[in-house]
């Protein structure tokens, strides 16, 4: 604590330390960096406390991050890194919406942000990732990781129907056919097309 007050010390040593806090995941550090965002300090300290403190999983924490990141106010980038894949492992995807949708968020970033989210090894992620599928405004290539991402962590047949159901006219459709046959085979399923240029398609069971 005594080198953190210490205003001789150099910040980026000072950032190191409160950084150390987050990464080791122990919540003894909570009231420590709780004091730390309460209090004036530096801008870089601040944003490095509000990060460790997201990493432990206060959850006002992860609201500022999110914020922060949006503002694009996270200038190194490890610290992007660290922010967007706690972001992707610690909140509610529907709270994720904006930072998807946001266009002052490079594209890269965003794709880096979506891939994160497959370490979430849930399967409550899958339903409200589908339902980003939907949405247009979402730009083609994020979509795209996304479809990438339900491909990874599905296995079951509701999934399936559902993806099957985006592909007409979806501009994504290289994406979700990949997708569907990575969740087919775990799921023990497979889509059949029939009728006028094999437009109708079907989940069946597959029998071994």
């Amino acid at each position: 604590m005594h080198l953190l007050n210490d205003e001789t010390t150099n910040i980026s040593i000072r950032c190191a330390i409160i950084r150390g806090y987050g990464l080791k995941g122990n919540f003894v550090y909570l009231p420590l960096l709780q004091k730390l965002t309460s209090e004036k300090q530096p801008e870089e300290m601040h944003n490095e406390a509000v990060l460790a403190l997201a990493m432990l999983g206060d959850y006002p924490a992860l609201q500022e991050l999110l914020q922060l990141c949006m503002q694009k106010r996270l200038a190194e980038r490890h610290q992007r890194q660290l922010a967007l894949r706690c972001l992707a492992l610690r909140i509610d995807i529907a709270e994720l919406l904006p930072l998807l949708e946001d266009t002052t968020l490079s594209l890269e970033w965003r794709i880096y942000f979506v891939r994160q989210l497959r370490k979430r090894d849930e399967k409550t992620v899958i339903s409200p990732l589908l339902e980003l599928l939907h949405r247009r405004v979402i730009i083609r290539e994020v979509r795209a990781a996304i479809a990438d991402v339900i491909g990874m962590l599905a296995d079951d047949e509701v999934t399936v129907h559902r993806l099957v159901d985006l592909l007409p006219g979806s501009d994504i459709a290289n994406q979700i056919h990949q997708a569907l046959w990575s969740v087919c085979r775990r799921a023990g399923v497979t889509v059949i097309a029939s009728g006028p240029d094999n437009t109708q398609l079907r989940v069946v069971k597959r029998y071994h």
